[in-house]
């Protein structure tokens, strides 16, 4: 896959732009020479990201955007209009946000915290969603999310899970799992790529559309299978991974369910000498104690915990490696 000779001369103006509006005009030089096959969609997808933040001025960062101070373990709630997210809401935290048989009752992110869980419902989606207004309000949201909780209706449940995943797509978000793979731009001697046995592709191919991004001199290492996509995505800094659930509507109605669903336990610390904390501390199944240690004290080191709940004995002294489970009391000492 070649590039003609003026997609190279719009990105040196791109790489040359020093105003917003110089850059619009290159990267739509850039798209409009950009070959049009599968090979170069995530490119194309990159491009147009690009161009419509420069055309808001704006970038998207952060919940705080929107004034939503991120607190505990942050859930977005998504679907398309009318599919009861604002119900499941009311249901699963008490709040009695309003309901409206027709579409768009919700126009902006709804809030409501249960038990160090943050639940903010998304408006709803439709084709066309990530380029709107509703869609550029709603993405810091959703990139800030730890988990996303997407209802589906009965009616074509299939079509919803594309659309959605594709307006996702669109804001640079994806579902599934971050690979192993690691691109660093270096100061010469072209695109190297280690790993290239893990590569399920071609890598001439991958070189090339990873110059078509600015990495003219990178090295780049594959430590598991993965597609030239996934190295793609990995060397974009407007692409985020955020793990979703989906679940038709009604099959979750109390925020018990909603643990369940979400693969989600709750910890409690409690300090040395201390009163075990009310408000706890919300994970995933599967979190080690040194894992979560990093979480709450991220600049300080663990010399050992004690755990109360699922251990042999109250207050046993436990490995980094100990594996949380749900309503455990943990006392570290550091």
């Amino acid at each position: 896959m070649n590039a003609p000779p003026e997609y190279y001369k719009a990105e040196e103006k791109y790489r040359e732009a020093r105003t917003r509006r110089e850059k619009i005009e290159a990267l739509q030089e850039m798209l409009r020479y950009l070959p049009k096959h599968k090979g170069t969609e995530n490119m194309r997808k990159i491009l147009m990201r690009r161009l419509a933040e420069l055309k808001e001025g704006t970038k998207t960062v952060g919940p705080r955007e929107e004034g939503i101070r991120k607190q505990g373990y942050l859930v977005a709630v998504l679907g398309y209009p009318n599919s009861g997210k604002t119900t499941f809401l009311n249901s699963v935290c008490g709040t009695n946000f309003p309901v409206a048989p027709y579409p768009f009752t919700t126009r902006e992110p709804q809030v409501c915290m249960k038990k160090g869980v943050q639940f903010v419902e998304i408006p709803g989606i439709f084709p066309g969603f990530a380029s709107s207004e509703m869609g550029r309000r709603s993405s810091s949201v959703i990139r800030a999310a730890d988990k996303l909780l997407i209802l589906l209706t009965p009616e074509n449940p299939k079509e919803q899970k594309r659309v959605i995943l594709e307006e996702l797509e669109d804001m640079g978000v994806y579902t599934g799992r971050r690979k192993d793979v690691k691109v660093k731009k270096t100061g010469s001697g072209g695109i190297r790529v280690l790993g290239s046995a893990f590569l399920e592709g071609d890598v001439e191919e991958l070189k090339e559309l990873l110059r078509m991004m600015n990495f003219h001199n990178a090295e780049v290492v594959i430590n598991e299978k993965c597609t030239v996509e996934d190295v793609l995505r990995a060397a974009d800094p407007s692409t985020w991974f955020v793990p979703a659930v989906f679940v038709m509507r009604g099959e979750i109605n109390t925020f018990e369910e909603v643990l369940g669903a979400l693969d989600l336990i709750r910890v409690y610390l409690k300090p040395k000498g201390g009163e075990v904390s009310p408000d706890p501390v919300i994970v995933e199944k599967g979190t080690t104690v040194l894992a979560l240690f990093e979480k709450v004290f991220p600049r300080k080191r663990l010399k050992y915990a004690r755990v109360w709940g699922s251990a042999r004995f109250p207050g046993q002294r436990v490995e980094n490696e100990y594996m949380l489970q749900d309503g455990d009391v943990v006392e570290f000492t550091f």
